[in-house]
């Protein structure tokens, strides 16, 4: 039986333009831009062969319930995946389930396996696109984290070749944002209480479904404006409107939840005040979490890492640092 030894990674990415609430199927309310982490990663090692069965069989030291159920489904438009035994190691280097985005690389980490099986032994090379599109099968955001760099993913006129089903490389970002480190706060690394599944099926009757889709277009009009022009200041605002306003959404559903902590909000406050009396371009995101992403260019790190050793708050978070984007 022919078999052939997978060692394939992909990176966490961090929403700017926050995807929250489906369409139909696994398709974006509305469309989301983000930027990939580089030392954060996901893992895929072990082997993969074809067997004589006629299921995909999944064997895997986590989550393998989950994924071989996602895998059937899959299996029924990807009939070839049936023929596949897939005998595979996971493993992290950052917590996960903790708004950290670890859905996003996990699957498309195991997009990338399916791809590098089907090239193995059905001698056919998928296309990104192809490889994006599966991903997102398995996890939405998966889709922005095939490659690394600064992505779109949804239909939209405000950028040639987007799609629902896939994702885009945005290419026009200027050295302003060249090189960005991301400074991660972990006040909490323990599972969010509310998955993102829930979070999106919560948007189905959300009585601000509309002008959520409204407010994302009319920002990711103005990102990509400010990413392209170097309008650092912009950018912040923009990028900061958009956090609050995921978790303004999950505190004013029909369901009303909130992931944010005390801390957080301590925390984006100090990083205001501190911004203003430096003038610095330093900003933050959170994903569906309490844990803040500080986002800052790379001649800024060492400011930025004495003021955190300092901070008053210091005990309260553990970091990971991390770069974004693909110019390191």
């Amino acid at each position: 039986m022919k078999k052939v030894n997978i060692d394939l990674c992909s990176w966490p990415n961090i929403a700017l333009i926050k995807y929250w609430g489906k369409k139909s199927g696994q398709t974006p309310l509305n469309p989301s831009l983000s930027v990939n982490l580089n030392r954060a990663q996901t893992r895929f090692t072990g082997q993969i062969s074809v067997h004589d069965q006629k299921k995909a069989q999944l064997r895997l030291n986590q989550f393998e319930d989950k994924l071989q159920k996602k895998l059937d489904e899959f299996s029924l438009q990807h009939s070839w995946v049936n023929q596949l035994l897939l005998e595979l190691q996971s493993e992290n280097n950052f917590p996960h389930s903790c708004g950290i985005a670890s859905s996003a690389s996990s699957m498309s980490a195991f997009a990338k396996v399916l791809a590098f099986s089907y090239q193995s032994f059905f001698d056919e090379r998928p296309s990104m696109e192809q490889i994006s599109s599966w991903a997102r099968f398995f996890s939405g955001s998966a889709c922005r984290s095939i490659e690394k760099g600064w992505f779109l993913w949804g239909q939209t006129e405000l950028h040639a070749n987007t799609s629902d089903f896939y994702s885009v490389k945005i290419d026009q970002i200027h050295p302003s944002f060249s090189q960005l480190c991301d400074t991660i706060l972990i006040f909490d690394d323990s599972v969010k209480q509310l998955s993102s599944t829930e979070g999106h099926q919560l948007m189905e009757n959300h009585p601000q479904k509309n002008q959520r889709r409204q407010r994302a277009n009319e920002r990711l009009e103005q990102l990509l404006k400010a990413l392209a022009e170097g309008q650092t200041e912009k950018f912040c605002h923009l990028v900061e409107a958009e956090a609050l306003d995921l978790h303004f959404l999950m505190m004013t559903g029909l369901r009303p939840y909130s992931l944010l902590s005390g801390l957080s909000l301590e925390m984006i406050k100090s990083m205001w005040k501190f911004r203003e009396e430096q003038n610095l371009f330093i900003t933050f995101t959170i994903d569906a979490g309490p844990n803040l992403h500080l986002i800052y260019p790379l001649k800024n790190q060492n400011m930025i890492q004495r003021w955190l050793a300092d901070h008053p708050l210091k005990d309260s978070f553990t970091c990971f640092e991390d770069t974004l984007g693909e110019k390191f």
